[in-house]
């Protein structure tokens, strides 16, 4: 199975997910962290999954809410690069 790893953006952007839905409410919350992890997993076993970019990283779209997870993918090892909504970026 491929080792996720994340960058200090990624775990930035979680926190500031999690702030935001916080405040609206916890189930909200819960529902947006499993999706958007949800999609983590799949990476787990399809490291290269997503469109790939110019730069070389690759982009994977959350299915319910819509959240692009950034990586970058390696043999072994998929790197989260960053999280985010498609119309905040």
């Amino acid at each position: 199975m491929t080792k996720i790893i994340y960058r200090e953006s990624a775990f930035q952007d979680l926190a500031d997910i999690h702030n935001y839905y916080a405040a609206i409410s916890e189930q909200i919350n819960d529902r947006v962290f499993a999706d958007i992890y949800s999609a983590i997993e799949t990476l787990e076993l399809f490291p290269f999954a997503g469109r790939e970019l110019p730069d070389g990283r690759r982009r994977l779209v959350s299915i319910k809410y819509r959240f692009v997870i950034s990586h970058k993918s390696y043999d072994d090892t998929v790197e989260i690069v960053g999280v985010y909504r498609r119309q905040n970026r």
